[in-house]
């Protein structure tokens, strides 16, 4: 996260990794916003279609990213169900995370997506005995 100082106009003047009242630098801003990417990249004097290229290679890293997730999903399905790992294993905050995403995925399956078809055979979390 960094926090930022913009001109008149909207556009980023100023970037710190802290917030600085006294020189307007309060608006706070992940380090991955267009803002901050426009501005270090003009800080440096890179080109528009260089910043255009930078932003498609964001964007395909996410999209892998999304499907990276899945996979990564599918291997933790896989650990517990093999008895290798236990959910109680996990550290909380990924725990609620695991569970929040198979509740949004059994919401989707009871709306008839066919977007989780490939979720046939999955594991499910039962999230009402995780500590027993």
């Amino acid at each position: 996260m960094f926090y930022v100082k913009r001109d008149a106009a909207g556009k980023v003047v100023a970037v710190a990794n802290e917030k600085i009242d006294e020189h307007n630098i309060v608006e706070e801003l992940p380090s991955n916003h267009p803002s901050i990417v426009e501005f270090l990249f003009d800080a440096r004097g890179v080109a528009d279609e260089d910043l255009s290229r930078y932003a498609a290679d964001l964007y395909e890293l996410r999209l892998s990213d999304l499907a990276l997730v899945r996979v990564l999903e599918d291997v933790i399905y896989l650990l517990l169900d093999k008895n290798i790992v236990k959910i109680t294993e996990f550290p909380p905050q990924a725990i609620r995370r695991i569970q929040n995403r198979e509740k949004i995925r059994d919401k989707l399956r009871q709306m008839g997506s066919s977007l989780f078809s490939d979720d046939a055979g999955s594991a499910h979390l039962d999230v009402d005995n995780l500590g027993k």
